[in-house]
Parts: C-alpha cells; structure tokens; sequence
C-alpha cells in the first residue's frame, strides 16, 4: 500500500514539473491527466483534481494529448491551442516530455528535483534535428511578420549584445533599440538582454537560417 501511495505522489511531481517547463517554453495551457482522465496538474492550478472533460470542452483539434508515464503509473500530458496560434507538433511535446523526464530525479523522500528551465537545455537535449528546427520556429513565429526586429537581434548578437555598438551598426538612437527589444521579449516571451534567453534567441535565430538555407539548396 505504501509503495502504490510512494509510486501515485512521484508520479503527481513529474506531472507537476513536466507541467510547469512545458507551459513556460511553450507559453500554451498545459495539463496532466490521470488515467480516470483527472487533473493531476495543471499550469492553472485552480483546476487540479477536476476531471478533464468538464473543464475543457473545446474539439481535441484544439489540443495534442501525449502519454506520460513513470514507472509504474501512466497518465496524459494535454497541450492546449498556444496564445500565439502557432501549430505545435505531437513529436515536439514527445520529445520535450521525455528530456523533462530524463533531467529529474526523484529522491526517496518523495523530492522532486529538476533542470530550472527548458530554455537552451531543449535546444541541447532534443536529438531529432528537425524537432530542433521546429521549436525554434515556434519560438521565433511571433517575429515573422517583423523583420526590423529580426535584423535588429542580428545586430544586436552581432556587436556581443552591446547596445552603443548596436545602436551604431543599425543607425538608430539607443531608445529605439531598447524599444525594439522591449518589443521582442512582449511577442516572444524572451528577452534578448537576459543571458539565458539570449543565447535561446541566437540558437533559434541559427536554425532558422540554417533551415532556410537547406530549404533553398
């Protein structure tokens, strides 16, 4: 009995934190789901224990159901409609749930520890070059109909992130470069002066074009 109460709570904390990374790099709705169909954790908290199907009663077109499992308990990770209308792949969110899974590990004392963030660490983890090439055209989508602001991130990681120099490069006043990154980090979440999400821009920024590239040869 207590080795099934000791399986059920680990299994609630993967859910809680497979949860939590995919809801933030994804900026999407995110739950887990028993196999009775309740929420077991959801990245709006208030709907944990509800059963899934009287919260959200939109078609399954507009959300990617993937299995999860851990040891012996299994269960469902539901990825709803992303805020910025972008289309997420099932191979995606596989492939993100299981680098989740691989970077935790859980204690005897029912501790769960894991990596912080997705961030760069999906961009390393991820085998699947073309799950690659996916996410960071989800991750830069908001930025396809903007193309000063991608020029501008060019520049920008070009001159080591510096905004005299940049400014400079581009011809513009400082205030309208911190304009146009404040702009970039509203659409895509990220923002370009913070170490971590920089170096997750230059990486989506490098497979896209390495895409683009192939794509044309």
């Amino acid at each position: 009995m207590n080795a099934l109460l000791n399986a059920t709570t680990q299994f609630e904390k993967i859910a809680t934190i497979v949860t939590e990374r995919i809801a933030q790099l994804l900026c999407a709705e995110v739950f887990v789901i028993d196999q009775d169909a309740y929420v077991i954790a959801s990245s709006n908290s208030k709907l944990i224990n509800y059963f899934f199907n009287d919260i959200y009663k939109e078609k399954a077109s507009n959300y990617l159901r993937v299995p999860l499992t851990f040891n012996t308990q299994v269960g469902e990770v539901i990825v709803c409609k992303p805020r910025n209308g972008e289309v997420i792949s099932f191979r995606l969110v596989q492939e993100l749930v299981e680098l989740v899974i691989s970077k935790t590990t859980v204690s005897d004392r029912n501790q769960a520890y894991c990596l912080d963030r997705l961030g760069i660490t999906a961009f390393v983890g991820i085998g699947d070059e073309r799950t690659k090439i996916e996410l960071a055209a989800y991750l830069l989508s908001p930025l396809n109909h903007e193309p000063e602001l991608l020029t501008t991130l060019d520049a920008f990681f070009a001159e080591d992130c510096c905004p005299s120099s940049t400014a400079h490069r581009l011809s513009i006043h400082r205030n309208t470069l911190s304009y146009r990154l404040d702009k970039v980090r509203l659409l895509t979440g990220l923002n370009p002066r913070h170490f971590d999400d920089a170096v997750q821009i230059r990486l989506a920024l490098l497979l896209r074009k390495l895409s683009i590239s192939s794509g044309n040869s």
